[in-house]
């Protein structure tokens, strides 16, 4: 079963994610800020990470680049309400797999995370 961490301040919003990734078979923990989100990169050993890009303590950004520090195979998709080509670009070059602006399609953010996993490895 692969792990995702939802890293986002809006607790339906959290909710929701947290409930449509467990209904695919994903494993998820979530909480709404980067201290936290810091602690659980190292301790649930997340396979994905979905992130708010403006959460308390740490940004999104800033969890990318600690995502990746853990480990280059962790998938990082940002969600922003910010609409700016230019955030999304350095993101994008600073390694996040993906990045959504709010409000965005439930079903293509999932889709997207299926995109990153072959099928057949799914289930180890």
């Amino acid at each position: 079963m692969k792990n995702v961490l939802v890293v986002e301040q809006e607790p339906i919003l959290l909710a929701i994610l947290q409930k449509r990734l467990e209904a695919e078979g994903f494993n998820t923990v979530g909480c709404s800020d980067g201290l936290k989100a810091k602690e659980l990169i190292r301790t649930f050993s997340p396979n994905y990470i979905i992130s708010n890009l403006l959460i308390p303590f740490y940004s999104g950004q800033e969890i990318l680049l600690l995502a990746k520090e853990q480990s280059e195979n962790i998938r990082v998709i940002i969600l922003a309400l910010l609409s700016q080509e230019d955030v999304r670009d350095s993101l994008l070059k600073l390694g996040a797999d993906a990045y959504f602006y709010k409000p965005f399609d439930l079903e293509e953010l999932v889709n997207a995370i299926f995109q990153f996993e072959p099928e057949s490895n799914f289930a180890d």
